[in-house]
């Protein structure tokens, strides 16, 4: 069966309330619970189960879908990793999955093929910073989505905004490179100026339903001439707080509406 593509969020401030936190506690998996007893930040342990919520949302419309694949309790579900740590779903091989959060938002992105997803709330990026993460390819695409940004006037004047326009792009071109680190499984361990970001252009690797379409390929043997998409949401935002997400997949797009479910 093929899954639909799916990109799902949640915000994790209504689990402040202490009776929805534990009625949803109380419906994990025991591994999940695990990890959310093993963090001390309240707003940590919001993430973590925020992040099961989800899991078991996109699970349960998958099974919902295909009455071929049953457990006999949801939370008698395994999850296994593969060779690099990758997490999955035992007994379930069309059902590929992958988890964010940052701030107050978690996110999952699920698809019948590898999928990567990363968030990430608004982050200072000073030269250092600049300079261990993006390499010259990456930075000259940066100055093409600072252009795209200021003449959409979406940011108003960057000169009232000063080093945080950019800011603005670098938090989102690092979901675009976290988002294939998580697609490759292999997370920080894969050295991020090895993963060369490029604008699609019209022919083979063009992406016609996305203005800002990225594509990927990473600088090294393993993955020697494969290009993999970045499907990015710019405009994702909670009151005045901006948060960047990318989605890396085979898919030349993955999806065009990220869906914030309600509990």
């Amino acid at each position: 069966m093929k899954t639909d593509n799916r990109l799902l969020l949640l915000d994790t401030l209504v689990l402040k309330d202490e009776e929805i936190f534990r009625d949803f506690y109380e419906k994990m998996p025991i591994e999940r619970k695990k990890k959310i007893d093993a963090l001390k930040p309240e707003g940590s342990k919001r993430l973590c189960l925020g992040a099961g919520i989800l899991l078991d949302r996109a699970l349960r419309e998958y099974l919902s879908a295909d009455g071929s694949k049953q457990f006999p309790s949801l939370v008698d579900y395994e999850i296994a990793t593969g060779p690099q740590g990758k997490p999955y779903i035992q007994g379930l091989p069309g059902f590929s999955f992958n988890l964010s959060h940052s701030g107050d938002i978690a996110a999952i992105a699920v698809s019948d093929r590898e999928v990567g997803i990363d968030i990430q709330k608004f982050e200072h990026f000073n030269d250092s910073l600049v300079d261990h993460v993006f390499n010259i390819e990456d930075k000259e695409l940066a100055k093409e989505l600072m252009a795209e940004l200021t003449d959409s006037g979406l940011w108003g004047d960057p000169a009232q905004h000063g080093d945080s326009s950019f800011d603005h792009v670098y938090t989102r071109m690092w979901t675009m490179k976290e988002s294939v680190m998580k697609y490759t499984g292999k997370g920080l361990s894969l050295e991020p100026k090895k993963i060369i970001l490029k604008r699609a252009q019209n022919g083979k690797h063009a992406t016609k339903a996305h203005t800002s379409s990225i594509v990927s390929y990473i600088n090294s043997n393993e993955y020697s001439g494969r290009f993999l998409f970045i499907q990015e949401f710019t405009t994702l935002q909670k009151q005045d707080t901006f948060y960047g997400i990318s989605v890396c997949s085979e898919y030349e797009v993955f999806t065009q509406i990220p869906e914030i479910i309600g509990l």
